[in-house]
């Protein structure tokens, strides 16, 4: 099995590069643009983003999973691709007035017709890049993922700059894909079939229609927010909310994702070759949780500052939303590879079925109180992630047979970094007595202080993660430049 340490610390590469492009053109977009065309794009994108959760059917994963995987099949999918992806774009281009007339807002049907050209281009690339990520071969994966966020960081910037507003970022995206599918297509193996087939769509359907409902009923929880916000409030709000959860999904941006391109076809393979799933289960989730609960707990207190650093003080309302969300991303961590673990079983009927059941009941929660304001509409995300985790609990033992106090013992040592981490921020708090108005030089000082107590934290208790962290400089060195294989 390819190196499990390498391959994370490539896709982790690529996420912070990701990562830090994307917090630079925000920061530079949060100056250029208002709340009102920041909120139309957002508002635009999920209505997009609810149906491109159907075009890839679940294509990435069933690539990922299926254990015998045939050049027929891959043929297959390849149809399955085009088909619907080709019939998912007419249909936002047929949805985009519609849904600019319901919502008031013309910039939301421009958007989305921009925004379709990506499904007519993403058949083009997806099926090879989903059989890279099976392989692990995240070499090929970074580089070409990599140069298309770079065209699409100097696309959206250059856009607004010349006065493209909103629509910067939706031709941007378009730049993106152009990118991606161009790549994939030049460094394809030659072997790789190109001509469609619909053969083996029966077996493919059976699998990948369960994957793809995953995908809907997650896009359409993550953007049930962003919607009724729209509808009950205005776009301006949805711009705050947009920014509050742009801030709080930073972790989710840097480390989640990281995490999830390597677990999913890693415990895919473990599960192919008998082994217990259980056991990388719980090491992934000591490592991430050591990584977010002190993230998470740092950033409720420090909300104003990063905001007003990142964004401006035109941003100032994000705040107490922003802080409200940390809560939520604390208790969100625990199921957040629930659902890559299931796929790796072959059982995407369980997440599935909670994501429908969490997001109904979200939707519902954010109906009967969005409309008193943006706080109480981060408080329904808080209450509707409660929910899930009690779902996810009741359910996944189901599946995997988990002991509940060796997955106590798997937080443990997280919990007490966790603790050890609020230290810096009692001191700050004696000093300050405030963390509205914090110097920005004296944050770096701030930001290093909680870096270093972290790394006690995890020296103390030895800490995994303290291990992993040891180990770094020669990953680099070893795996990175001198790995021929």
């Amino acid at each position: 099995m390819p190196s499990v340490r390498k391959n994370l610390l490539l896709s982790s590469i690529q996420r912070y590069a990701s990562t830090i492009l994307a917090l630079i053109s925000t920061m530079i977009l949060s100056r250029i643009l208002t709340p009102e065309e920041i909120g139309i794009f957002s508002i635009a994108t999920i209505l997009v983003g609810v149906i491109n959760s159907v075009r890839e059917f679940g294509i990435g994963e069933y690539v990922t999973y299926e254990p015998n995987l045939t050049k027929e099949k891959l043929r297959t999918a390849q149809g399955i691709a085009l088909l619907v992806m080709w019939s998912l774009g007419l249909i936002i281009l047929i949805l985009a007035q519609p849904a600019a007339e319901f919502y008031k807002e013309p910039g939301v049907g421009r958007v989305m017709i921009v925004l379709s050209i990506s499904s007519f281009l993403l058949p083009f690339g997806n099926v090879v890049m989903a059989y890279w990520h099976r392989e692990m071969d995240f070499n090929r994966t970074v580089s070409i993922n990599l140069s298309a966020l770079t065209v699409r960081f100097i696309f959206v910037i250059i856009l607004a700059l010349l006065g493209f507003s909103y629509m910067s970022m939706a031709w941007a995206q378009v730049a993106s894909m152009v990118t991606t599918v161009i790549l994939a297509a030049y460094f394809r193996p030659k072997w790789f079939p190109i001509r469609p087939s619909m053969k083996e769509a029966k077996s493919i359907a059976s699998f990948s229609s369960k994957a793809m409902g995953i995908n809907i009923t997650k896009e359409i929880s993550d953007g049930s927010t962003d919607l009724v916000l729209g509808r009950l409030l205005d776009v301006a709000a949805v711009g705050i909310f947009s920014r509050a959860l742009g801030v709080v999904s930073l972790f989710q941006l840097m480390i989640v994702e990281s995490v999830r391109l390597v677990v999913q076809p890693y415990f895919s393979a473990y599960n192919r070759q008998g082994g217990d799933i259980v056991y990388p289960y719980l090491k992934t989730m000591t490592y991430v949780t050591g990584l977010a609960w002190p993230f998470y707990i740092n950033l409720f207190f420090f909300a104003d500052p990063v905001i007003q650093l990142l964004y401006g003080s035109q941003w100032s309302s994000s705040v107490p939303v922003a802080k409200i969300l940390c809560i939520s991303g604390i208790f969100q961590i625990l199921v957040a590879f629930n659902p890559n673990i299931c796929i790796a079983l072959g059982n995407p009927s369980l997440p599935l079925k909670i994501n429908t059941i969490s997001g109904i009941l979200k939707f519902f929660i954010l109906i009967l109180i969005a409309s008193h304001g943006l706080q109480m509409a981060a408080i329904g995300v808080v209450i509707a992630t409660i929910i899930e985790i009690t779902l996810w609990v009741n359910f996944l033992k189901t599946l995997i047979v988990i002991d509940t106090m060796q997955y106590i013992q798997s937080l443990n040592k997280s919990m007490y970094v966790t603790l050890m981490s609020i230290i810096p921020i009692v001191l700050v708090w004696f000093i300050y007595r405030d963390f509205t108005n914090i110097p920005g030089s004296n944050l770096i000082i701030i930001a290093c202080s909680i870096l270093g107590m972290w790394l006690l934290a995890l020296r103390i208790t030895q800490h995994p993660l303290y291990h992993e962290l040891a180990q770094v400089p020669p990953i680099l060195w070893e795996k990175i430049f001198f790995d021929k294989k």
